[in-house]
């Protein structure tokens, strides 16, 4: 796409519009504009590189090489923002693609700064919940513990063995946390609490439902189907005796 520049130049447009009497009014901005022009061309422009000369013969053909050919700067590449990355998202990758179901974990979006003033030198928080991002910061956390001890030779096995104890500690504090929740369901029944349908208990249900009334159509699309072939069949058989 060809680049705009119509912009820059919206003073000048504007003043000619205003003399051909194609706008019957200043604009409110016109004159700050005229007095406080734009200072430099924010737009950017191709870059041209010349090619390095190396010969003026071409050892191939023997020919003399008259002129370098220009090469022009792809406009998508010279125009694309450089990336930005973090060392949480190396963690946030690799713990979402192992764990892809605690994405489905309900959260709660809440803007707040709550992580930022979370001691990180534990992975149990008062006020946050055990998540993915609990991992995530515990092991850029141990990262940079041993960063700043100076005990780091190998940055990937440095990454990998953070992640793993955290990982390993999310798994400790998890496994805790649903032992003691079923350890108050039990205690809540015993004391006549009633609890409906779990999700997996509400999801079984429902597909013993749908595998029942499939056997039935299935068992009457049967039968349907055998009393079709056998009439027929069984007339013939009849009228030859």
């Amino acid at each position: 796409m060809k680049l705009q520049t119509k912009a820059l130049n919206i003073l000048e447009t504007t003043s000619n519009k205003l003399k051909a009497g194609l706008v019957s009014q200043e604009p409110f901005w016109y004159r700050v504009v005229a007095a406080h022009p734009p200072t430099q061309n924010l737009v950017r422009k191709y870059n041209l590189i010349e090619t390095p000369k190396i010969t003026d013969i071409n050892s191939s053909t023997g020919l003399f090489k008259t002129r370098n050919k220009p090469h022009y700067v792809n406009a998508t590449t010279n125009f694309k923002s450089s990336s930005i990355s973090f060392l949480e998202d190396k963690f946030r990758r690799i713990f979402y693609k192992q764990h892809p179901w605690e994405l489905a974990r309900p959260k709660l979006m809440v803007e707040n700064d709550s992580e930022s003033t979370c001691d990180w030198s534990s992975i149990k928080q008062t006020g946050k919940k055990l998540d993915g991002e609990s991992v995530v910061q515990r092991a850029r956390y141990l990262y940079e513990q041993a960063e700043a001890k100076g005990i780091v030779e190998n940055k990937n096995d440095q990454l990998l063995k953070a992640y793993d104890q955290a990982r390993f500690e999310f798994y400790r504090l998890r496994i805790h946390d649903e032992i003691e929740n079923r350890i108050a369901r039990e205690e809540s029944e015993m004391f006549g609490a009633v609890y409906g349908q779990t999700p997996i208990e509400y999801g079984l249900g429902a597909e013993q439902e749908a595998l029942e009334s499939w056997r039935s159509a299935a068992i009457e699309a049967t039968k349907l189907k055998r009393a079709k072939q056998s009439g027929p069949s069984a007339a013939g058989a009849d009228k030859s005796d």
